[in-house]
């Protein structure tokens, strides 16, 4: 009789010992699914932020145009000083916009591109390819070259706002120039028009990536 039971004690015990080993399997195997769940929402979760980013990153932000047609964008005619007023609007309104924008979609690259009507400019011998970015006494002899300097005044406000702590995502500064030849439609004129025309007299910046 003693053995008997003595036979089912031990039964017990290892029906007990199984059940708990059984228990322990178990819960191990869950936090090891569980953790295995977990990784693979992080691994899910960077991708769809990886995705995000480079679809933020294709997006292309929109083209910025200081027309003559607003008052406070003017040059004086055949001139490439920038007035008070215009320096103004580039501070209060121009330079916060493309600081917002070059960082919501992470560029550092602004281009500044120059302008003009189809008015001829008047004879003049350029001394544009002997110019250094200090010199005052500039001749242009073309609207290429009246646009590339409006492009280039524009820059340097540019290139002081930067040096007092705004544009700060911003590494480049390029000024270009289109002359009379590219219309505000985007269409190209090969002297055709030669009227003076506001529309036409504009800057365009762009932002863009360098990488």
């Amino acid at each position: 009789m003693q053995i008997g039971s003595l036979k089912q004690s031990e039964v017990f015990a290892f029906l007990a010992a199984l059940f708990l080993i059984g228990v322990v399997l178990s819960e191990q195997h869950r936090v090891e699914s569980d953790q295995r769940l977990e990784a693979e929402n992080q691994h899910l979760e960077e991708k769809n932020q990886g995705l995000e980013l480079e679809k933020q990153r294709l997006k292309k932000p929109p083209i910025i145009t200081l027309s003559e047609e607003t008052r406070e964008f003017r040059f004086p005619s055949s001139s490439a000083e920038i007035s008070a007023a215009f320096v103004e609007a580039l501070r209060r309104r121009t330079i916060p916009e493309l600081d917002r924008l070059s960082k919501e979609y992470h560029c550092d690259v602004i281009e500044i591109i120059g302008h003009t009507d189809g008015v001829p400019i008047k004879k003049a011998h350029s001394n544009i390819d002997y110019i250094t970015y200090s010199k005052d006494d500039l001749v242009f002899g073309s609207n290429l070259d009246l646009g590339m300097l409006r492009a280039i005044s524009v820059m340097k406000i540019f290139e002081e706002a930067k040096k007092q702590g705004a544009l700060a995502q911003i590494k480049y500064f390029i000024p270009y120039s289109a002359g009379q030849f590219v219309l505000p439609d985007k269409n190209l004129t090969w002297g055709a028009k030669t009227e003076g025309d506001s529309a036409r007299r504009r800057i365009e910046i762009r932002l863009l990536r360098s990488k």
